[in-house]
C-alpha cells in the first residue's frame, strides 16, 4: 500500500517471493505510482503470475478483506498508517524494524517485526510461518485487531493534549520562577 515501492520494500517481497515458489502465495501491489519499473523486476524473478497490481480505492478495507496478511519491510518510514490499518482489519502484519509503526507491535503476538528489512531469506520465512501455521496466523491478527483499537486517532489527539499540558505547565512555571528572582 502507497506509493514508493522501493522504499516500502517491494524489491525485498520480491526476492522473498522467489524462495517461495512451492507455497500459492502472491502479493497485492497498491499504488498509483507508475508500476513500469517495479514489473521489470518482477518479470526478471519470474512472479508475473503471483504479483497483482492494483489502483487505490476509497474503501481500502477491500484489499485488506482479500489478504491473507500484510508485510511492509520499508526501509524507512515515520510511522506508517497502512500496516496500522491491515492490524484493524484483524490481518496479521510483518512490519520493518525501520519502520515507527514496529514501535506498537510485539513481534511474535500481534505482529512480526522484520530486525533487517533487506533480509529476503527471513522475510520468506515469516510469511512461510503465517502461511504453514493458520493457528497462528488466526492468533496473531485477533492480538492485532486488539492492539489497533488502542491507538485511534481520538487516543492519540488525548496523548497528544498531555503532552502539550506537560510542556505549557513546565514552561509556565519556569517562567513565574523566572520572573520571582528578577524581582
Amino acid at each position: 500500500m502507497g506509493n514508493d515501492w522501493r522504499n516500502k520494500g517491494v524489491p525485498v517481497l520480491l526476492a522473498a517471493l522467489t524462495n517461495l515458489r512451492e507455497l500459492p502465495v502472491g502479493l497485492l501491489i497498491v499504488s498509483r505510482e507508475d508500476q513500469s519499473s517495479c514489473w521489470r523486476l518482477v518479470t526478471e524473478k519470474k512472479l508475473e503470475d503471483r504479483v497483482l497490481f492494483l489502483p487505490p480505492r476509497k474503501d481500502i478495507e477491500f484489499y485488506y478483506a482479500a489478504a491473507d496478511a500484510y508485510a511492509g519491510p520499508s526501509l524507512q518510514e515515520s510511522y506508517g498508517i497502512p500496516p496500522a490499518e491491515a492490524m484493524a482489519c484483524g490481518l496479521p502484519v510483518i512490519v520493518s524494524a525501520a519502520a515507527g509503526v514496529s514501535e506498537i507491535v510485539t513481534d511474535g503476538v500481534d505482529g512480526m517485526v522484520l530486525d533487517d528489512p533487506t533480509d529476503a531469506v527471513k522475510l520468506g520465512t515469516m510469511i512461510r510461518h503465517l502461511y504453514e501455521d493458520k493457528e497462528l496466523c488466526k492468533r496473531i491478527g485477533h492480538k492485532a485487531s486488539e492492539t489497533a483499537r488502542r491507538y485511534t486517532w481520538e487516543s492519540n489527539g488525548r496523548e497528544l493534549a498531555k503532552i502539550f499540558e506537560e510542556i505549557f505547565q513546565r514552561k509556565s512555571g519556569l517562567a513565574a520562577r523566572t520572573l520571582t528572582q528578577e524581582l
